[in-house]
């Protein structure tokens, strides 16, 4: 921990507890993960894999245009669009595939770190599969046509963004030693605006796809330059607020 030679003993300890009960969080989210994952595996596969190999290299690429957050190990990918295009194109393999793609990009660079490597694939498959149960719910079909898709999309996003940044403000909270809620409301009430925009540009490219997938790659670039900036301007205000620390 930075400057931990003028902090008392009473003030690191609760951290060095945390790290423990961290690595307890990370296991019940794997094994929760786990679960999802049994439970889509016994589902029906998707017919035509071209998609979905098209929608994990864009999550690929999200995953290198991910931004760093001041003083949180942690990094905000500008996926959730791709996501829910993947879950509204292809259904649940899609959402899936397209949040673990940037998690396994940044491992095989070297940039993750073994307990932050399992705490993100388990959070983003939750977070996917549980955006998939809402987008059913709301009365999605994968594959619709895109005005059909507005208010399961809509509702999944929602879904997505609470149960992705609920996980991530748990695991913050106990690795910094704060509060959930304080966590959850300073690192992730600045996103809203980007995960506001997240399912109005996956319908954006719902209507794109109509016309090729190809067209699809090429508008995914500015998609996910607007969702990085959103990020990235979040990222700015928080470490103006921190005095840049």
């Amino acid at each position: 921990m930075s400057n931990s030679r003028s902090r008392t003993k009473a003030e690191v300890q609760p951290v060095a507890t945390a790290s423990r009960a961290l690595k307890a969080f990370v296991l019940a989210v794997d094994a929760l993960a786990v679960l999802a994952l049994v439970g889509l595996l016994s589902g029906p596969a998707p017919g035509n894999w071209v998609p979905l190999v098209a929608l994990g290299a864009v999550g690929l690429l999200a995953g290198v245009a991910s931004v760093r957050l001041p003083r949180h190990q942690t990094r905000l990918v500008p996926t959730e669009p791709f996501v829910l295009a993947g879950l509204g194109l292809i259904g649940p393999w899609g959402a899936v595939v397209v949040a673990i793609a940037p998690v396994v990009g940044r491992a095989m660079l070297g940039r993750t770190r073994a307990v932050q490597l399992a705490f993100n694939l388990g959070a983003s498959v939750i977070a996917a599969v549980g955006a998939s149960l809402a987008f059913f719910l709301s009365g999605g079909v994968p594959g619709a046509a895109p005005i059909d898709l507005v208010v399961p999309v809509i509702v999944a996003g929602a879904a997505f963004f609470a149960i992705n940044s609920s996980l991530v403000a748990g695991a913050l909270s106990l690795h910094e030693g704060r509060s959930w809620l304080r966590t959850l409301k300073r690192v992730f009430l600045g996103t809203v605006p980007a995960n506001m925009a997240g399912p109005l540009l996956a319908l954006a490219l719902f209507v794109v796809i109509q016309a090729g997938l190809g067209w699809m790659l090429v508008v995914a670039v500015p998609v996910l330059g607007v969702t990085f900036v959103l990020l990235r301007a979040h990222a700015t205000r928080l470490s103006a607020a921190s005095g840049g620390a």
